[in-house]
């Protein structure tokens, strides 16, 4: 038995129906994704490693970026280097975990070892429990 049309025309816009479903894929993926990216706007380049360490839900990320002056990120914050001692004093004034203020050290593989240390030790000096993040390599994964 074939099927017939009982209208008097064919509906043009049925045809376009698939196409409108591609569009409308199309405009809601990119506000998917952005969603799922950085809340900073800024990627680290981190070195790679084969390690990975203990989850810490409640821990201080401080975010080190390459350049002339190293930018300084504490918790999505862009601070001057200036400023690093005063904003570490006050979380750790605000840890109420138990133990020592955790922070994850986030270093961009292309900063220096002489500004990674500046950073490393003042934290180490006023007793918090650093962790460097690096990024792991793509056989870990």
């Amino acid at each position: 038995m074939k099927l017939q049309l009982n209208i008097p025309e064919r509906p043009r816009l049925m045809a376009f129906m698939p196409g409108l479903d591609i569009l409308a894929l199309i405009f809601t993926i990119p506000l998917l994704v952005s969603h799922f990216s950085s809340a900073g706007g800024h990627k680290v380049v981190m070195p790679g490693t084969t390690t990975r360490i203990p989850s810490h839900d409640h821990a201080i990320v401080i975010e080190l970026m390459a350049g002339d002056e190293p930018q300084i990120w504490v918790n999505q914050e862009k601070i001057a280097t200036k400023d690093l001692k005063s904003v570490m004093e006050e979380q750790g004034a605000n840890w109420f975990y138990g133990g020592f203020p955790v922070v994850l050290l986030k270093i961009d593989k292309n900063l220096t070892a002489g500004q990674i240390a500046k950073v490393r030790n003042l934290l180490a000096r006023m007793d918090f429990d650093v962790w460097v993040i690096e990024e792991l390599e793509e056989e870990i994964r």
